[in-house]
């Protein structure tokens, strides 16, 4: 079963800096919509996101309510929610982060006889920053708990809107016609945490922390609910937990991080090469954005290296993906094996070779 629009309800105060890279990564992963409720922010975030490449496809909603979490998910679902045909209720420290597949559709076909997904946590510390680092959360932030640890139980819901009925007292449960799953697909009590642990195929990163910085003034701001899940006054001194139990080393969201970034404008632009005579160079009309990207020429394809394996920034295999006019700048197809992984190449010249046969079948259908 094909699944049709799929959309993102959260609730924001004061995280301008981060909003575009957020809103980025969910369009990657193959989110159509997001609808974002600003709880009396002062510091442009709606604004910079209005007058962005993404204003299409986000509705900003003023939202002044003290608490405002639940009742923002509450206006979505009497307002919003039928225009799509799968939400997800996450905030903006969160990022779904597909594990099996290169988005997150596929998950969903397989899992839609449910009427909600409970997509399980994992929580990241602060990764050594003291101040806010430059540059992505993504790439930050890499150190986080154990998937055995109890903070990683706690879930995020992907609701199918026919059947969703409402929100319950905290910001992690729905109330639904049908029965809940996990990402594994077996049946999973619809409850915020889970008596099991699941982290397959899909999770939540969770940046809880950010820098120590970061950390400081997420407990001026305060909880946007006051519900018994979530206590809304974080100690200060409750870092040192997030320092002390985040000990896994996690790069699971570096193979999409190349979109992600051409996505917001980061890649420098770079001279067309008049002859490709290195190895690792492509024929046709391909440039090197940078050492680990190389794009297509036409804008309707890019391979990018993964350096998050077999070696890191020097030996990581290369991944080949459509996109702009092809398959929509914000919505890449990677070239999957017949498990619908993602295919790697030993080198840059293979993947891009690989793009170059579907781009060819393209022109000719």
């Amino acid at each position: 079963m094909m699944v049709g629009r799929l959309a993102i309800c959260a609730i924001f105060k004061n995280e301008a800096r981060y909003l575009l890279e957020w809103i980025a990564w969910h369009r990657v992963i193959g989110f159509d919509h997001i609808v974002l409720y600003d709880n009396g922010s002062d510091d442009g975030g709606a604004d910079i996101v209005r007058q962005s490449a993404f204003a299409d496809h986000v509705t900003i909603v003023d939202w002044p309510e003290r608490p405002g979490q639940l009742s923002a998910y509450r206006h979505f679902v009497q307002t919003h929610a039928r225009t799509w045909e799968w939400v997800a209720f996450i905030d903006i420290d969160e990022f779904l982060v597909p594990l099996r597949d290169t988005g997150i559709r596929r998950m969903i076909e397989r899992l839609s006889a449910f009427s909600v997904i409970l997509v399980q946590g994992r929580v990241f510390g602060p990764s050594g920053w003291v101040e806010r680092p430059e540059g992505l959360v993504l790439e930050a932030y890499t150190m986080r708990m154990p998937d055995d640890a109890h903070a990683n139980r706690r879930v995020k819901s992907i609701v199918k809107t026919v059947d969703l009925l409402g929100v319950r007292e905290n910001p992690h449960e729905f109330r639904v016609k049908g029965p809940a799953c996990n990402t594994r697909g077996e049946l999973a009590p619809n409850i915020a945490i889970q008596p099991t642990e699941c982290h397959v195929d899909l999770v939540v990163n969770h940046y809880q922390t950010r820098s120590h910085a970061d950390w400081a003034e997420k407990v001026a701001r305060g909880s946007a609910t006051s519900s018994i899940v979530d206590d809304p006054a974080y100690p200060l001194e409750l870092i040192d937990h997030f320092v002390a139990q985040a000990t896994e080393h996690d790069t699971s969201v570096q193979p999409l991080l190349p979109i992600v970034r051409a996505a917001l404008g980061l890649h420098a632009e770079a001279e067309v090469p008049a002859v490709a005579d290195t190895e690792e160079e492509a024929d046709g009309e391909w440039f090197a954005e940078s050492d680990d990207v190389w794009l297509h020429t036409t804008g309707m394809a890019m391979v990018c290296r993964d350096v998050s394996r077999k070696g890191g920034m020097a030996g990581g295999p290369w991944y080949a993906a459509l996109r702009g006019e092809a398959a929509g700048l914000l919505d890449p197809t990677y070239l999957l094996d017949e498990d619908g992984r993602i295919f790697d190449f030993p080198s840059a010249r293979e993947a891009c070779s690989a793009c170059d046969v579907e781009l060819a079948a393209l022109r000719e259908a």
